[in-house]
């Protein structure tokens, strides 16, 4: 048997999604089957976590995508389950992190007219307005899943979003009816198609604008914030920072970023101190961190110290 959920399940292996950190409820019928069943026939599936809290098994793919930078499902149970995410939604949101949360939905027929159909009282007291809504406002993304037959461009679509930076988090829900439905044939996509969109580049009049200044800056400080969370440019920043005698630094104490301590000219959050070659004299550096999770607002400017 082939269903939307089987169909679910074979986009997140194309995706490359190794965990699903699930709380499973009335709505994942269909899932749970297309689980079984792919165990039983030894197809690949990601590996299922169970998290009986919700907000402890999101935080879980949090820490998995800050070791990996792989986005990972979270699965929860309908609008109950997406409001019990609680503050793991704002971590993840404001610390660009990737993944994908999937949520079912109450089935919207009530006697019978479908497989997955209204079965329980609490079907019509979890059938809220805007599901999607809750949150929203800390998500990248979020897309109802009303058929099987475009499942994988849905679900690629949304992992394409969670996967560009600025990364965060993105939402998808599914009815009980629609995950439970038949497909004629299997769904086939080119998931090469669905890749992370590319920044896009620097004008040549920007560039010359940025070297200007930092050409004519008796202080050049470079504030890496949140850039680089996989540390593949670091390398490069390090280079450039130490033969131009720049000081570094990153005011965010949010996790996956790319401060590093190991040099010298990497300074601390706050107030600090440091010497360049340019200039023999000591330097406070001073920065905004009002955008990071539990900074204090300052000014921002370098600052000689009197």
């Amino acid at each position: 048997m082939y269903t939307t959920s089987t169909a679910f399940l074979e986009a997140l292996n194309e995706a490359g999604i190794s965990y699903i950190f699930a709380n499973f409820g009335s709505d994942h019928p269909a899932l749970l089957e297309a689980i079984a069943e792919a165990r039983a026939s030894g197809r690949k599936i990601p590996a299922v976590v169970t998290a009986p809290n919700e907000m402890v098994g999101m935080s879980a793919a949090h820490g998995f995508a800050q070791v990996t930078g792989q986005p990972q499902l979270v699965l929860v149970h309908v609008e109950c389950g997406t409001q019990a995410l609680a503050g793991a939604v704002h971590n993840a949101a404001r610390g660009h992190v990737p993944m994908l949360i999937f949520a079912g939905a109450s089935p919207f027929t009530q006697d019978g007219e479908m497989r997955g159909s209204r079965n329980e009282f609490i079907q019509w007291i979890q059938d809220v307005h805007d599901q999607r809504g809750i949150i929203r406002g800390y998500t990248k993304y979020d897309a109802e899943i009303r058929t099987g037959e475009n499942i994988k461009q849905v679900v690629h679509r949304a992992l394409q979003f969670t996967s560009t930076d600025p990364k965060g988090p993105v939402y998808l829900m599914g009815a009980r009816e629609v995950m439970e439905a038949d497909i004629a044939n299997p769904v086939t996509i080119d998931p090469r198609h669905w890749r992370p969109v590319d920044p896009g580049a620097l004008t040549v009049g920007a560039i010359d604008r940025i070297l200007d200044h930092v050409e004519k800056a008796k202080r050049p400080l470079l504030v890496t914030s949140y850039a680089d969370a996989t540390r593949t440019r670091l390398p490069n920043w390090c280079a450039s920072a130490s033969a131009s005698a720049w000081a570094c630094t990153n005011p965010c104490r949010a996790p996956s970023t790319s401060r590093t301590t190991t040099r010298s000219i990497w300074v601390t959050s706050g107030t600090s101190r440091t010497r360049t070659r340019r200039s023999p004299r000591p330097t406070l550096c001073w920065w905004s961190t009002a955008t990071c999770p539990g900074s204090r607002p300052t000014t921002s400017r370098p600052m000689a110290r009197p």
